[in-house]
């Protein structure tokens, strides 16, 4: 069966086209001949163990089901092999059969051959353990980095305990605009309510909730929460954070559904772990009749972009994309129960390329779309997602601004309204995006490069001090963004939107705390028995090939329109 694979697979070789030859990867990924040849080593490698491994499952399948009757249910996730002590001899002992059979080869055979294969299987656990070690990139902070970046978060906590006052009913205004010095934006969506709230967590975490604030503001926010107008369940995209009114026009967001769902479930396993089991029943409630089921297309098996509560009717449009920050809501409804499995594989998975790379694409190509979902959900290693996370760092790392920052997302930018508020809008690379002319401008949201700390701490924090060398960084943490659209902008400097927005400094919190904790609020999230049964939709596996997205610039799209090509 080996060597047919490697007939297979030199035969896919010599057909394979050239773009798939030169096809390049973030992830520990092999192709082709190599992934061949590799597959066959480790597993004459590891032939012994494999095939004890086999034969005892299935004589303990035989036994429990024809004889015994008991432990039919009885398995071990990855996650509890995960947490047994990874040593030498744990693993001499669980694959005592390969250099058992090791010794036999070579104490008994008489060719060459076989006594290099006896050696193989004697130090097989050894190649095992080396497997298992963190690469150089896996390391976590040291001293310095985690300095500047809990400073950093000390200064993004500074903005909730300032703002998430009894004025606002303890609730993160939208934003406060520094200059024009428009100040507090009276509002509050969904999105900012949770990230505020898994932030108070986060400045425990950290030890940075230096007045002790934390606890007290989640259960005056948690009071509020109880008394917001509310749809099936879900809180409304938009509040008066003074009269606590919904907004008009009143529209439930399916994202941000979903970001709060996330957020909610969090603090509630966060506030069990700290023994505050009184507020955590209470935000339980919270969660409890939320369920995704009406925000959900049966027949296109999609979800609506959200529902129009004065048309009584869902919105036309649909979340389809996988690179998309509705993936947390989708991977939610999944895990509940509130949409099918299928749901997950009707999302697309659409690929670009950039630079010998490729990707899934996105909407408007930020960082945000990407990213976003990451706060809570696992990144696995080596999966579609990760590798889709990293290409989308390598083409954003690519487009540089001139001061040499990078980081692109959906930000407020150099624009004003009639009321002397910045604009805001999805800032992205075309490299990653649908969406047409999102090279047109470029605006770098220091943000974005906090959600990327997960992926490549040392250049994020690299990124983040040459922000700060520009000025970018301000009294809460850094400033909204820095547009350099030569366009609206006096010089190649680019111009600072000094403004905060809630909702990108809770993301910016939370990034920072699980780089700093490793991953702190994903495993919150994670500790949900129906969120982790689901784990293993984030581990699909990367595609060896797969049909590449071409959008190329016609005249429809100079009018306006855009033109695709599969390749």
């Amino acid at each position: 069966a080996l060597g047919t694979r490697l007939l297979f697979s030199l035969a896919e070789f010599v057909s394979a086209s050239k773009a798939d030859l030169e096809l390049k990867f973030h992830s520990r990924l092999l192709s082709g001949l190599s992934l061949a040849f590799a597959q066959t080593l480790f597993r004459l490698w590891f032939l012994p163990y494999d095939a004890w491994i086999c034969f005892s499952a299935a004589v303990t399948s035989l036994w429990r089901m024809a004889v015994s009757g008991r432990n039919l249910l009885e398995w071990e996730t990855s996650a509890q092999s995960e947490r047994k002590k990874q040593t030498l001899f744990s693993y001499y002992r669980n694959m005592w059969l390969t250099p058992l059979a090791g010794i036999i080869l070579l104490l008994f055979s008489y060719s060459a051959l076989s006594k290099l294969a006896g050696l193989f299987w004697i130090v097989a656990p050894v190649t095992a353990l080396s497997l298992a070690f963190p690469l150089e990139g896996d390391k976590g902070p040291g001293r310095e980095t985690r300095q500047y970046l809990t400073k950093c978060a000390e200064d993004i906590w500074g903005y909730f305990e300032k703002f998430c006052s009894a004025e606002d009913n303890f609730l993160p205004p939208d934003n406060f605009q520094e200059q024009p010095p428009v100040g507090i934006a009276h509002r509050t969506s969904p999105t900012n309510i949770g990230l505020m709230l898994c932030s108070c967590l986060c400045a425990s975490e950290l030890c940075i909730d230096k007045n002790g604030n934390a606890m007290s503001l989640i259960e005056n926010a948690v009071s509020t929460l109880e008394k917001l107008p509310r749809w099936n369940g879900h809180f409304l995209n938009w509040y008066d954070t003074r009269t606590l009114r919904p907004l008009e026009p009143k529209y439930v967001s399916t994202v941000d559904s979903g970001n709060i769902y996330a957020s909610l479930l969090a603090l509630k396993n966060g506030l069990c772990k700290l023994n505050h089991r009184a507020l955590a029943s209470r935000v339980d409630a919270l969660i409890a009749p939320m369920s995704f089921a009406p925000l959900y297309d049966a027949e296109k098996k999609l979800f609506y972009i959200g529902f129009d509560l004065e048309k009584n009717a869902p919105s036309p449009g649909h979340y389809d994309l996988m690179a998309s920050e509705a993936r947390l809501t989708s991977f939610i409804a999944v895990a509940k129960g509130d949409a099918p499995r299928k749901h997950w594989r009707q999302l697309s998975r659409a690929m670009l390329k950039k630079g010998g790379y490729q990707g899934m694409a996105s909407w408007t190509g930020t960082m945000f779309e990407y990213l976003m979902p990451e706060l809570f959900l696992p990144l696995a290693r080596d999966s579609l997602l990760y590798e889709s996370s990293k290409y989308c760092l390598f083409v954003q790392r690519s487009r540089l601004a001139p001061t040499g920052v990078w980081g692109i997302s959906e930000s407020a930018f150099f624009s004003l309204d009639s009321a002397l508020n910045y604009r805001y809008k999805a800032n992205g690379c075309a490299s990653l995006a649908l969406k047409r002319g999102q090279d047109n401008e470029l605006v770098i949201s220091p943000y974005s490069t906090f959600l990327a700390l997960g992926l490549d701490m040392k250049s994020a924090v690299r990124n983040l001090r040459k922000l700060e060398s520009i000025g970018a960084r301000g009294r809460f943490g850094f400033f909204e963004a820095v547009d350099y659209t030569s366009s609206r902008c006096r010089s190649e400097q680019g111009e600072i939107i000094r403004s905060y927005m809630a909702h990108h400094l809770g993301m910016s919190m939370i990034s920072i705390t699980n780089c700093l904790s490793g991953g702190y609020m994903q495993k919150l999230f994670m500790l949900s028995p129906e969120m982790r049964a689901y784990d293993s939709l984030l581990h699909e596996r990367l595609p060896q090939s797969s049909s590449v997205l071409e959008l190329r610039e016609s005249i429809s799209e100079q009018k306006g329109g855009k033109a695709a090509k599969w390749l």
